[in-house]
């Protein structure tokens, strides 16, 4: 168990030595749904030509917020 958490550490620590002003990595947990979301319409925004989604979890909720802009 303590390996895991090594490891972990390692990734968030990672995470936020490579945070870049135009797109912010983020973990998120269970229950932060409105977080997640918050970041991807964020993203978005932002995109000016193609949006790459790769995501284990997604569904139609994203595809709507992708018909929105």
């Amino acid at each position: 168990m303590l390996e895991h958490d090594k490891k972990f550490d390692e990734v968030f620590d990672e995470l936020q030595r490579n945070k870049k002003e135009e797109f912010e990595q983020q973990v998120f947990f269970e229950g932060q749904i409105y977080d997640a979301y918050s970041l991807i319409t964020d993203i978005i925004k932002k995109a000016q030509k193609k949006i790459l989604i790769i995501d284990n979890y997604i569904d139609d909720t994203i595809l709507k917020m992708l018909c929105n802009f």
